[in-house]
């Protein structure tokens, strides 16, 4: 049955593949611990791990987006979602006690920059899981940079692999290659 299916990359290109899931699923053993998604789109990253995780808090501040991941959520009871603008909201005003953060919000370097730092700042133990690190430039700079700096270090890449194209057909304007894993987890590098 089809439907029973999770949605991924090769049927909505905004979420994660597959692969992300299931790398995810391998590197944290089950029912120990809480995440945090930073820019949960439709809950569709959330449907897939709900079962794996103590608790999931999904933030966004697009309420159409909110309101499809409350419907495609709606039998996880410890699945829940909250408007946040994380851009413009302080982020201590989170109560949410994240084990895990998975950012994937705006992806525009500044942006992913200031994901970094107030992740680091409110969550000084997380481990951060970067979607889209080895398909946005400015990901996967923003990500290089705060390792670089010892920020943060790198634990797995996770997803398509580099070099793995998305879709085989190149008349796809969605079909890129990856110059980097789909997705990175990194602990922080506390100084």
């Amino acid at each position: 049955m089809t439907n029973n299916l999770p949605v991924d990359k090769k049927t909505d290109y905004w979420t994660v593949s597959q692969q992300f899931r299931d790398h995810i699923r391998q590197f944290f053993p089950a029912k120990q611990y809480s995440l945090l998604e930073v820019g949960c789109y439709k809950g569709l990253t959330a449907k897939s791990l709900a079962d794996h995780f103590t608790q999931y808090l999904g933030l966004d501040v697009q309420e159409q987006y909110l309101r499809a991941a409350r419907i495609n959520n709606l039998f996880n009871a410890h699945v829940k979602f909250q408007k946040f603008d994380v851009y413009n909201t302080d982020w201590n005003q989170i109560t949410f006690p994240a084990d895990v953060v998975l950012i994937d919000a705006v992806h525009e370097y500044e942006y992913i920059k200031q994901d970094i730092d107030n992740c680091l700042q409110r969550f000084e133990q997380a481990v951060i899981i970067f979607d889209d690190y080895g398909a946005w430039e400015s990901v996967f700079r923003a990500v290089n940079e705060a390792i670089a700096q010892g920020k943060l270090e790198v634990a797995q890449e996770i997803g398509l692999k580099q070099g793995q194209r998305l879709w085989a057909d190149e008349s796809n304007p969605y079909s890129y290659t990856h110059f980097g894993s789909e997705g990175l987890i990194c602990r922080s590098n506390p100084r």
